[in-house]
């Protein structure tokens, strides 16, 4: 089924002439042959727009919910080593040896999807919609996602990265996949094609490359695909010595990359004698000791490399020389200043209380629970939950009754006004 002719980028009516959108400048792009056309409405509400990026698994569509008019994306499962559309759209299996393989990775793409459902918006995970199964196979919504890959980027720029930026990247995707393994999930396909890289310079993962993996170790014969360069030498031998040492490797390897411009030399090789650099050598921009505890990262022998995300991510900071800070806050009422330090990760109750609230304040308007405020110390930011009903405010206005916000170290809050003013600081 198609639509009338909507622009695949915008979605508007009247602008796109199938060559050209007058509104918002798209022009017509190369498009695999195996895509669903323009215009094609799946689940008889989501509109089928260009092709974001394609793989040898899934194929990703930006999409317009006719319903909402909310542009969105859309990942088919379209492992292209077996499957051929028909001309309705339909997908089939190629050879009968292959169809249960096939049905085994909808399965995954499903379960995969719940697994990301499970993490909160402040992780780099994109946000999931709906599973839909149609045309025989299955299709997963989710926010858009748009931007290049880190190694797409590196080559549009011709540049590596520095090693600030690449610390910070590395970070987020180090806390997601620790997030990950605490559900009992080793990662095994971190890789500079693992992360996107957005206009406004965050970063996003669309998948965890459970159902990748299944499906391209099938079609390679091994228990499982392995990214030459970032996949641990215990990757080579089935499932035996796997642990959240493997995917410090691949988080060391993709920091590498990053900084070099160059893949690693594979574990193989390296285990057959052949010398990987050292970072230093290669980018004397960074530091001996980050090369170093990079070097401790990809340790060809899983017992001799760091062994853990939380490790990684502390050997990285005393590397790079970060140093232990501790949150506290400041109260402002009037001319008057009190000041408490605060622990990690703990929740203050802030309000006019003694037996609900550690921090109390003093005023007619303050409620008993005013609000919530805990700092989050692996993303170093303070998380505010307003419980009050004369108001928590941010410098961006109310935050609202049950509703909580984010509010980065040196920024303040105020109960209820200006009067009563609280500092979120980190030192």
């Amino acid at each position: 089924m198609t639509t009338q002719v909507l622009c695949p980028n915008c979605f508007q009516k009247g602008s796109y002439n199938g060559t050209k959108c007058e509104l918002c400048g798209y022009e017509k792009e190369n498009r695999p042959d195996h895509a669903l056309p323009e215009g094609y409405v799946l689940a008889q509400h989501y509109a089928i727009g260009r092709v974001l990026y394609h793989d040898e698994v899934m194929i990703t569509y930006l999409m317009q919910d006719l319903r909402t008019e909310k542009i969105q994306m859309v990942r088919e499962y379209f492992p292209t080593m077996w499957a051929v559309r028909s001309g309705d759209g339909h997908v089939k299996v190629r050879t009968s040896d292959k169809e249960d393989t096939f049905c085994q990775g909808i399965d995954l793409m499903e379960k995969e999807a719940k697994l990301m459902r499970t993490f909160t918006e402040d992780t780099i995970v994109a946000r999931t919609g709906d599973f839909i199964k149609r045309n025989d196979t299955a299709y997963l919504l989710c926010e858009c996602v748009d931007g290049e890959t880190i190694v797409e980027y590196m080559q549009r720029t011709k540049q590596i990265f520095s090693p600030e930026t690449a610390g910070q990247i590395i970070r987020k995707l180090a806390l997601t996949i620790e997030d990950l393994q605490k559900l009992g999930v080793l990662h095994r396909g971190i890789g500079p094609d693992s992360v996107r890289i957005l206009d406004d310079g965050s970063v996003k993962m669309i998948d965890f490359e459970v159902t990748k993996q299944y499906i391209l170790g099938d079609a390679h014969g091994t228990t499982g695909y392995r990214k030459a360069g970032f996949a641990a030498l215990e990757q080579y031998n089935g499932t035996e010595g796997l642990g959240a040492w493997t995917d410090v490797y691949a988080l060391g390897a993709t920091y590498y990359y990053m900084v070099t411009g160059k893949v690693p030399v594979s574990a193989v090789d390296r285990s057959k004698g052949e010398v990987l650099p050292s970072i230093h050598d290669v980018n004397g921009a960074v530091s001996e000791s980050v090369s170093n505890m990079i070097a401790g990262a990809m340790a060809v022998a899983h017992k001799e490399r760091i062994q853990s995300i939380a490790q990684f991510m502390a050997d990285l900071n005393t590397a790079e020389g970060v140093k232990d800070t501790a949150p506290y806050l400041r109260l402002k009422i009037g001319e008057e200043v009190h000041q408490w330090r605060i622990e990690n990760d703990r929740d203050i109750r802030i309000g006019r209380s003694n037996e609900d609230c550690q921090i109390c304040v003093d005023g007619e308007d303050i409620s008993r629970m005013h609000c919530i405020v805990h700092y989050d110390s692996r993303r170093n930011v303070f998380l505010v939950k307003d419980q009050s009903a004369n108001g928590t405010f941010t410098a961006r206005g109310l935050i609202g009754r049950g509703r909580s916000a984010e509010v980065a170290p040196g920024e303040g809050i105020y109960l209820v006004s200006n009067r009563y003013g609280l500092f979120l600081e980190v030192k």
